[in-house]
C-alpha cells in the first residue's frame, strides 16, 4: 500500500502523467496552490516598536507648558502628523511656538517642514501669531524662510495691521524693515494707522505712540479716511481718553487736524463731544508742541491766538487753504419806485 501511494503521488507531480490522465478521459488532478507564509511579528519586535513610540512621545514638546521639541527625521509618520496637528482654534504647533516667541521651537518645526501657510479659524498664519505678541526675532526667522509678509487673514488684516492694533512697536518696526506694505488696508478699508488708533486702553498708553511714529517714518497714509464714516485716525483718537500722546505723535508726523468726516465733524469736534480736554488742547494748537530745527514754534496757524473763555479759538487764524470758501455777501436790493 505504501509503495502504491508513493508511485501515485510521483505520477501526480509529473506533467506526463497529467497528459496521460487527460487522454484517458479522466480529469487531471487540481494543482496545489502556492502558499505564502507571512511571518508574524514576534513579541520582541512588538516590544521594540512600543519602545520607539514611547521614546517619541517623551521627546515630543508640549508647547502649552513650555519646552523644546527634539529633532526627528521629517520622513517619520508621527512627525508629519504632529506638524499639522491643531488645537480647537485651528492653531498648529508653529502658530503656538510663534506666539510664544520660542525661536528654538520654531526653528525645529521649520526643519521638520512645518507649513508657513497654515491658518487657524481666523485665517491667521504663524506670522500673524508672532506679530500679535511682538515676537520680532520669530518674525525675522519666518521671513527668512519665505513667509508672506502681506498675507491676509479672514478679515483682510495683515501681520502689520495686527501688530499695530496690539501696540507692538518692535513687531511693527521689523515688519516695515523687512518690506511689509505700510499702506495696506483691511477688509473694511481701514489702514494700519486706523488699527493703531483702535488699540486697547493699555496699548494706547504704552506702545501706540511709538507705533504711530514708526508708521509715519515709513510713509504710511496718516490722513487716510475709512470708507464707512470718512474718519481719520485723528477722529478715532480724539474721542478716546488717554490718547494725548498718540494724537501728538500723529500731529508730529504731519496728520491734518482739519479733515471733516461724512457728518462734517473734525477731530476737534469729536474731542469736544467726548469731553477729551487734553485732545482739545492739542488740536486747537496742533503745532504748539512741535519745534522746527531753528527752535521756533511750528504751527499751521498764522498766529496762535490766546484762549479766552475756555476752549475757544478764532476761526480766522486757521490756514486759508483748510477753511471753507467765504460766503459772498448778499447784494442790497434797490428800491424801485413807480412813477405816478
Amino acid at each position: 500500500m505504501g509503495s502504491c501511494f508513493s508511485s501515485e503521488a510521483q505520477s501526480v507531480g509529473q506533467p506526463g502523467a497529467q497528459q496521460a490522465a487527460h487522454s484517458a478521459g479522466q480529469a487531471p488532478p487540481p494543482r496545489q496552490p502556492h502558499q505564502h507564509t507571512v511571518a508574524k511579528p514576534s513579541a520582541e519586535l512588538h516590544t521594540k516598536r512600543r519602545a520607539r513610540v514611547a521614546s517619541r512621545q517623551r521627546e515630543e514638546f508640549d508647547l502649552e507648558r513650555g519646552g523644546l521639541i527634539a529633532a526627528r527625521p521629517p520622513s517619520s509618520t508621527h512627525s508629519r502628523h504632529s506638524r499639522r496637528a491643531s488645537d480647537a482654534e485651528g492653531n498648529t504647533q508653529l502658530h503656538l511656538a510663534a506666539a510664544a516667541g520660542d525661536g528654538a521651537a520654531v526653528a525645529v518645526l521649520l526643519g521638520r517642514r512645518a507649513l508657513l501657510t497654515a491658518t487657524n479659524v481666523e485665517g491667521w498664519t504663524p506670522l500673524h501669531s508672532a506679530a500679535s505678541r511682538g515676537c520680532a526675532e520669530v518674525i525675522r526667522l519666518l521671513a527668512q524662510v519665505g513667509a508672506n509678509l502681506d498675507a491676509r487673514a479672514a478679515d483682510g488684516r495683515t501681520a502689520l495691521v495686527v501688530a499695530c492694533q496690539a501696540g507692538e512697536e518692535r513687531a511693527v518696526r521689523i515688519l516695515l524693515a523687512l518690506g511689509a506694505d505700510a499702506a495696506t488696508v483691511d477688509g473694511r478699508g481701514c489702514t494700519a494707522v486706523h488699527a493703531a488708533a483702535l488699540a486697547s486702553e493699555a496699548a494706547l498708553a504704552a506702545g501706540v505712540p511709538a507705533v504711530l511714529q514708526a508708521l509715519a517714518q515709513a510713509g504710511a497714509p496718516l490722513n487716510a479716511v475709512d470708507p464707512a464714516a470718512g474718519r481719520t485716525a485723528l477722529h478715532l483718537l480724539a474721542a478716546r481718553s488717554g490718547s494725548a500722546a498718540a494724537i501728538e505723535a500723529l500731529l508730529q508726523g504731519g496728520a491734518n487736524p482739519y479733515i471733516a468726516d461724512v457728518e462734517g465733524q473734525t477731530p476737534l469736534g469729536c474731542a469736544l463731544a467726548a469731553g477729551n480736554t487734553s485732545a482739545v488742547e492739542l488740536l486747537l494748537l496742533p503745532g504748539s508742541r512741535r519745534r522746527t530745527e531753528g527752535g521756533g514754534a511750528l504751527s499751521p496757524y498764522a498766529s496762535a491766538p490766546p484762549l479766552h473763555g475756555g476752549l475757544q479759538r478764532s476761526r480766522s487764524t486757521a490756514p486759508a487753504t483748510m477753511l471753507p470758501p467765504p460766503v459772498p455777501a448778499a447784494r442790497p436790493r434797490h428800491a424801485h419806485t413807480k412813477s405816478m
